[in-house]
């Protein structure tokens, strides 16, 4: 073969800052025949759009990059706004702070044959700082099987091709190459400084001598071999003793092998495999080595597989122990299997007015049913409601709250709705009696049945029934009328409580960016998030009497989103990530989509007030419904938490971000001192929702 000695294989970086450089960039762009190209402003342009303007660092400048080898000078962004764009499609299945600590990293590649494609799907994600490449081989036509080089390469040596391709990906890229080689004596002095080393070598000799040198100076060495995709990681910088190759050539040592042609490895290496570890066409050609065969058989695709497996050990090696594992595709082919076809979620069957819950068949009945039929957070319905001896009862039942229902108050506010519900519905049958609130230890409200009927409170019982939570996507551009958010305003204060409202601006931003900022908090605690999780009930496996039934979060085509929500595992990596995009989770512009946000103040903070701050909600979501509009409520983290130890045991590393979101809230609705949030309600105008909660028939007894 004829072999080309033109060793250059590093551009030339200029800054034309710099008056020596400048004059060199246009020194260069005379010379005939060299191609220019400016590709500043095109990747100017993708920076800001993947990492927005604050990304683009003005002062740090451009850079001329010249290829010789090409003859080409290219402008683009300086090193860490180059380095910034390129890499910006890692993001996070490399997180910035591992790509930050990559990059530090000194990485000894020995032999750019195979390892010509590891040396590159490092650099292609950005997993070193500085390379060092050794090997003596030109490259040759039969390399074009494995090494993704091309003819234009043939004849050169094998780390300048690499070096080549590494320096037109990455020109700021430090990269040292021996296209010497490397013989035993000599590898010390490449492994030393090197923070891994890449065992991608022929000679048995060599590959010894790099572990032997590597457990001395405690540095890993992984290893690939592209048969079986088998991947090997000897972590000599935790075990300086590792005997070398996991101890499958003990008693041999480097310099046994030193001279020796590549055919006399051949007996070493089932020992080094394992007998089971070689594919049955690699293990018959080992036979022909020499004879038949020229060198050892290996096809591209295994050595762009057994590649891929050295990056991913790269990219995880601060926590692999030393082992070896087969990444072998091709067995795994003999596995293929028919994809399970998801079953789509049954469509909601129509219900009564009562929803899935019995009928009344006595003016008792009916009371009972309507106090049933109230809102409560995660449709959890925190209440047993028992009639007896001319009155209904209303009790606490602490088995269905959750960690968010902070000293039961979101409790008390569903109860509190509740007893509203069952007063229009004894108003509307002329029975309507006194109410009690914690007459005893054990009840929180007890009404009383008697002859009245207030016509205001009749008025509502149709509307009571028609009042539903709708996700459905309102219409942005409709407002509500003043007149409407006047009763609104006015059926709150019946009960001592207050309504704040807001209709957009700076108030509707905030407050959009804080509740998203809580649902983001309840998503990265597991313990909250494996809470929500239960919340949510897939009507194909399991009872939605309880929960929200998926099909009512108007999902659509996004529902098998919610198979990703519910993984604690993708919630782990976001808080990993600590990223403040996850605060977008569900939808940074969801509050500003609605006309309206309105918050329902209690008249206090004591559990009384927060029952009548429930009584409160029901009249003013009851009242919206007469009115045509939607509603959805908003229950941001922190609502029931009111002081800071709450906040510590609901919220834990969280716990001081909560406190300043649930004081900004309040400035930014105008919360008066003394009063409370009982719940936020999102207005509009919607289309009726293709899905309800239902209810449990177990939470109440009429006889």
């Amino acid at each position: 073969m004829t072999v080309h000695f033109d060793e250059t294989c590093s551009a030339t970086v200029l800054d034309e800052r710099d008056p020596r450089d400048a004059a060199e960039v246009e020194r260069l762009r005379a010379v005939p025949g060299t191609e220019v190209r400016d590709l500043c402003p095109d990747q100017s342009a993708e920076l800001r759009a993947v990492a927005g303007d604050h990304a683009v660092d003005e002062t740090e400048g451009s850079r001329w990059v010249h290829y010789p080898w090409r003859a080409t000078l290219v402008r683009i962004l300086g090193p860490t706004a180059y380095r910034e764009l390129r890499l910006s499609r890692n993001r996070n299945k490399i997180t910035p702070a591992e790509q930050e600590a990559h990059a530090t990293r000194t990485v000894a590649v020995a032999g750019a044959g195979a390892g010509h494609a590891v040396a590159l799907g490092l650099v292609l994600e950005g997993l070193v700082g500085a390379l060092r490449i050794a090997d003596r081989e030109p490259v040759g036509t039969t390399d074009l099987n494995q090494l993704p080089g091309s003819l234009v390469d043939a004849g050169l040596n094998r780390t300048v091709a690499l070096a080549r391709r590494i320096a037109e990906l990455d020109p700021y890229l430090t990269v040292s190459t021996r296209p010497e080689g490397l013989d035993v004596a000599e590898v010390r002095e490449f492994v030393e400084g090197a923070d891994l080393v890449i065992d991608a070598a022929d000679e048995l000799a060599v590959r010894l001598a790099l572990r032997e040198q590597a457990r001395a100076l405690r540095v890993p060495v992984l290893a690939a071999t592209p048969d079986r995709g088998t991947v090997d990681v000897e972590r000599f910088d935790l075990d300086p003793e590792r005997p070398p190759f996991h101890g499958l050539l003990a008693g041999f040592t480097a310099d046994m092998f030193a001279g020796l042609p590549a055919a006399a490895a051949v007996p070493f290496l089932p020992r080094i495999l394992g007998g089971e570890g070689i594919s049955s066409r690699m293990a018959a050609s080992l036979f022909l080595i020499g004879e038949s065969l020229p060198a050892w058989p290996q096809l591209g695709g295994d050595v762009l597989q057994a590649a891929a497996g050295i990056v991913a050990a790269v990219r995880r090696i601060d926590e692999l122990p030393s082992g070896r594992a087969h990444l072998d595709v091709a067995a795994r082919l003999d596995e293929l299997a028919e994809p399970q076809v998801p079953q789509d979620l049954p469509p909601f069957e129509p219900v009564g007015r009562w929803r899935n819950l019995a009928d009344p068949a006595s003016d008792v009945e009916t009371i009972v049913r309507a106090g049933q039929l109230a809102p409560s957070a995660g449709n959890c319905q925190p209440w047993r409601i028992a009639a007896r001896n001319g009155a209904v009862r209303v009790e606490l039942d602490e088995k269905y709250t959750s960690a968010i229902d902070v000293g039961f108050r979101a409790s008390y506010v569903a109860i509190g709705a509740a007893v509203q519900n069952m007063r229009i519905a004894a108003a509307a049958r002329a029975v309507l009696g006194d109410v009690e609130l914690f007459p005893d230890d054990s009840a929180v409200a007890v009404l009383s049945l008697g002859d009245g009927r207030t016509k205001r409170l009749a008025d509502a019982y149709e509307p009571m029934l028609r009042r539903v939570t709708n996700r459905q996507a309102v219409d942005p551009d409709r407002a509500v009328p003043d007149e409407v958010l006047a009763t609104l305003t006015a059926e709150a204060r019946e009960h001592g409580g207050e309504l704040a409202v807001v209709t957009g601006g700076q108030a509707a931003t905030t407050a959009g960016e804080i509740i998203a900022s809580a649902d983001r908090v309840r998503y990265l605690v597991p313990d909250l998030h494996r809470e929500m999780v239960s919340e949510m009930r897939d009507p194909r496996v399991e009872s939605v009497e309880r929960g929200l039934d998926v099909r009512s979060l108007e999902l659509g085509v996004g529902a098998p989103v919610l198979d990703l929500v519910r993984r604690a595992d993708v919630m782990a990596e976001l808080a990993g990530t600590d990223d403040p995009a996850t605060r977008g989770l569900q939808g940074r512009a969801l509050v500003a989509s609605y006309p309206a946000l309105v918050a329902v103040l209690t008249p206090g903070g004591e559990p009384i007030d927060y029952v009548r701050g429930g009584q409160a909600v029901e009249s003013v979501w009851i009242a919206a419904t007469a009115a045509g509009l939607s509603a959805r409520p908003a229950v941001p983290l922190f609502l029931y938490a009111r002081h800071d130890a709450e906040l510590a045991s609901l919220g834990g590393r969280y716990a001081d971000e909560l406190a300043v979101m649930r004081r900004d809230l309040y400035t930014a609705l105008g919360v008066p001192e003394g009063r409370e949030i009982a719940l936020l309600l999102l207005l509009g105008y919607a289309p009726e929702p293709s899905a309800i909660s239902l209810r449990s028939p177990e939470t109440a007894v009429t006889g």
